[in-house]
């Protein structure tokens, strides 16, 4: 794998990265128990944007116990910010995952959050 650049535009900056991954998280955790985004939340309108730069094998191997004691955000490679509204701009079109599936996209990769747009229902 080689990290790709991108341009991640937020509301009130503009980031060029060449990231090792990019994700967007409105839970602190995926599968098997991983924190990725420590203090999202589902209900306050916002995204977490978790970008992992690239990191050495010896480092990341050492720190791995972070991802899963909620502490990620200590590891000076990993950034969090906290957007309603986020674009990614990419040289190519590449694949992208949405909660592990794979599936083609655009270089232009948009992600917003919308309130009230998902209804549950939840036994009394």
């Amino acid at each position: 794998y080689h990290p790709q650049n991108v341009i991640i535009q937020l509301p009130d900056r503009k980031l060029e990265r060449a990231p090792l991954l990019l994700s967007f998280a409105n839970l602190p955790q995926f599968g098997i128990g991983a924190t990725i985004a420590p203090n999202a939340k589902p209900d306050d309108g916002l995204i977490d944007v978790c970008v992992l730069n690239p990191v050495k094998v010896g480092k990341a191997l050492r720190n791995l116990p972070k991802l899963f004691s909620g502490h990620i955000d200590q590891l000076p490679e990993m950034e969090i910010y906290q957007a309603s509204k986020v674009i990614i701009y990419r040289k190519n079109p590449q694949p992208i995952h949405t909660d592990g599936d794979p599936h083609p996209s655009d270089a232009l990769i948009t992600v917003e959050v919308l309130p009230g747009a998902v209804r549950l229902a939840l036994p009394r």
